[in-house]
């Protein structure tokens, strides 16, 4: 407020010095005049200052004060000086204003931009609310009985942020005790630098003031139209609004009654009337919304962007006790959100200093290849009076149910510093994947978290001015699920993880979770260092215990079942927050248990060879009484299962992305495999396709070695209790297709 007033302020100057002047030359009237204004704007300039007895003019003006900027081509002030000397009032028979240019670029970037500057213009300073009830909107629009306009005519220019301006035309008419005043406001909005969807908008807003002689405000009539025209705006690329509102006195007090409606449609977008009466302190009434079209995200005002697509119905009540300070709502509505429906209900109570008590719920449905299902997002807030927000969110897709509430308070609804907590029940991974892709629409994302490999997840572009991704964040949330079941059937169990996020890096300060008999645990640190030439940097560890194997799915069925113990630590550093996972380096040491090496898996022409050999030793073993070729049939028999009594596994990620497996080995009852190899592979998408070649010494004892030793395939020197084999094998095919076959020629060529 206190800006405005100064350009008030100024304008009234105008006046008083304009009678102190009229005796003099225009250069004393201009050195006056500047005179008049030094010390109270931060700088000024005027070309030429006139006053007559009938006028007061000034030609080519320019202000600039805190931030703003003003300039008006010629002002105009026409009224009888003589008669304002000789009368207790001030009539003004007219004002003219050319070429108003008001540049609030610098004003309203302060300000946070769009209506952040009006706010800012118009917002008090330091104002301190009346004591006295509030007697309603009219009674509180005192008209002047001393001041007095017969017309006022004003075009100009408003300069905004991101190469937008606003054209207008201001008329004012009979501004006056028992007057009808009407206002019209009229012009264009333009956004030439493409940040708005609305590319040109055309207004037309008009006012009429109902004064009595008595100095009363009976009422207020209002009417706008709006025609916006932009290729984003919606499909139409064009939306067109007329509205009327009116404000008018009561026996009782006021009634306000608002109408605006979309061309073409037949239901008003709003459609409210709201009771107000002043003896009482009770304001009451209906609420009515029925957006249908576009819903307009208008940088003009600061909104955010919102959906392209959408009809929205609201019906409700509102009461409210001026005098108690205390009421109470209901509303529901439904509508289709992006060719989804949806509904929602609302009801409350609140006061005046205190956070309203909430309830309500928010519905709609889903349906993907997975079948169809419900979300359900009810509402508590404050509703024990203790300041706690809590979101009960039910998935259910038929007869499976997914149960998670978050939980907050108010101080964590200014994010400085948030406190969330997540819970659940049993949750169903694939229901809230339907969900996620069913909400993408809306603007919201869901990282599907067992596909994390060969998808590359949506990241903000670190590099951006804007800075990190949680600028502006800090504080913690914490997650505990009870069972959190997977598309694939494993389940986890008693899930927690905690959240620290601060200014410079975002922690997970602890992860643990039950699978089967096994355990999980991790902690890592994701860091922003500003002034490094990478300043992403990821740490991370993380332990296992008594894993099941076939959580190492690599695409076509794990070739190796049993349990899993060992570490993992992860470091990577970039440049940016997309790039990171690319140049993460990787260490990983696991050992495995009481499992079975599955060849037939990976190479289904090693379970036809067997049976071959096996049916050619069976017609023709007794006739050519050769021990290897029944050495081969069991050789390759038994390669179909191979029982092992521990596994180990040794490997390290490089920032390139190629991958050195420092240590396999394989200890059996009858098999010995150890080697080392390498993953050819640029990054984490094309890991389980890279080529992989290892070079493994195999051993071998038992029925298994005597088999080998028949055909000539080991020497005399040991490994343990294992008989070494006289050539190394190469394992090559990729990760998820590991190509045996150099071991079966090997054993085939025994037999020449």
């Amino acid at each position: 407020m206190r800006k405005l007033l100064i350009f008030l302020g100024v304008i009234v100057l105008l006046l008083m010095i304009a009678a102190g002047v009229a005796l003099f030359s225009p250069p004393v009237h201009k050195a006056a005049f500047l005179w008049a204004l030094d010390g109270k704007v931060d700088a000024v300039s005027v070309m030429n200052v006139r006053l007559t007895s009938t006028s007061f003019v000034v030609e080519d003006i320019k202000l600039a004060h805190q931030g703003a900027n003003l300039s008006i081509d010629r002002f105009e002030v026409k009224a009888s000086w003589i008669d304002l000397a000789r009368s207790d009032q001030v009539h003004i028979d007219e004002v003219l204003v050319d070429g108003l240019e008001a540049d609030l670029v610098t004003v309203a970037s302060a300000s946070g931009g769009g209506l952040g500057a009006w706010l800012d213009l118009l917002g008090g300073d330091d104002q301190v609310g009346s004591d006295e009830p509030w007697e309603g909107v009219l009674a509180m629009m005192k008209p002047s009985n001393v001041v007095s306009i017969g017309r006022i005519r004003l075009d100009g220019q408003v300069l905004l942020p991101e190469q937008q301006t606003i054209d207008l035309n201001l008329s004012l008419d009979d501004l006056a005790l028992g007057k009808q005043t009407r206002i019209k406001l009229q012009g264009v909005f333009l956004d030439e630098g493409g940040s708005s969807p609305v590319d040109r908008a055309n207004y037309d807003l008009s006012l009429e003031l109902d004064q009595t002689a008595s100095g009363e405000m009976n009422g207020i009539l209002g009417t706008l139209a709006l025609k916006m025209v932009g290729d984003d705006l919606n499909p139409k690329g064009q939306l067109e609004i007329d509205g009327h509102w009116n404000l008018s006195r009561t026996a009782s007090g006021e009634v306000l009654t608002v109408v605006l409606s979309e061309s073409g449609k037949s239901r008003p977008l709003i459609d409210t009337e709201l009771d107000m009466n002043v003896q009482s302190g009770q304001l009451e009434g209906r609420l009515s919304a029925n957006l249908n079209g576009a819903i307009v995200p208008v940088s003009l005002l600061g909104l955010p962007a919102m959906i392209s697509t959408a009809t929205f119905s609201m019906d409700g009540q509102v009461e409210w006790n001026f005098k108690q300070g205390v009421g109470q709502f209901n509303l529901r509505g439904a509508g289709v959100l992006e060719q989804r429906p949806w509904q929602y209900q609302f009801s409350g109570t609140g006061t005046a200093d205190q956070l309203p008590a909430i309830k309500g719920f928010v519905k709609t449905g889903f349906a993907d290849d997975a079948g169809a299902g419900d979300l359900t997002v009810n509402l508590d807030v404050n509703s024990k009076g203790d300041g706690q927000i809590n979101l009960p969110i039910e998935v259910r897709r038929g007869d499976r149910l997914s149960k998670l509430s978050v939980q907050t308070d108010l101080a964590s609804l200014k994010l400085d510093p948030f406190k969330i907590a997540l819970n659940g029940d049993t949750v169903y991974l694939e229901d809230l994947q339907s969900v996620g892709k069913a909400l993408a629409a809306w603007g919201y994302s869901m990282q599907q978290l067992d596909t994390v490999a060969q998808e590359t997840p949506d990241v903000i572009d670190s590099a951006a001015d804007s800075g990190v991704p949680w600028e502006g964040l800090s504080g913690n949330a914490t997650i505990v699920v009870n069972r959190l079941v997977f598309p694939q059937g494993y389940v986890l169990e008693e899930m927690n993880a905690a959240t620290v996020i601060r200014p410079d890096s975002v922690s997970l300060t602890s992860f643990s979770t039950r699978i089967d008999q096994g355990s999980i645990l991790g902690k890592g640190d994701l860091v922003y260092t500003a002034t490094s030439q990478t300043p992403y940097t990821l740490r991370a560890e993380g332990r296992v215990a008594n894993i099941p194997s076939d959580l190492l799915d690599l695409g076509s069925g794990a070739p190796i079942t049993g349990t899993w113990n060992g570490s993992v630590s992860v470091l990577g550093q970039a440049g940016r927050l997309d790039q990171l996972a690319d140049t993460i380096q990787l260490s990983l040491d696991v050992e495995g248990s009481a499992g079975l090496l599955q060849l037939t898996r990976v190479n289904e022409g090693a379970n036809k060879t067997a049976q071959i050999v096996s049916i050619g030793a069976a017609l023709f073993g007794q006739f050519l009484k050769d021990d290897r070729l029944t050495a081969v049939s069991q050789m390759t028999e038994y390669l179909q299962r191979v029982p092992y009594d521990s596994i180990r596994i040794k490997i390290d990620r490089f920032a390139n992305g190629q991958v050195a497996i420092r240590d396999f080995t394989i200890l059996g009852p009858e098999l010995m495999l150890s080697g080392n190899g390498s993953v050819d592979a640029q990054n984490w998408q094309t890991l389980a396709q890279g080529a992989l070649d290892m070079n493994l010494t195999m051993g071998s004892k038992g029925t298994f070695g005597n088999s080998a030793m028949a055909l000539g395939l080991t020497g005399q020197e040991l490994s343990g209790e294992y008989q070494l084999w006289r050539k190394p094998i190469n394992i090559s095919g990729s990760l998820s297709n590991p190509n045996f076959s150099a071991l079966k020629d090997m054993i085939f060529e025994a037999l020449r």
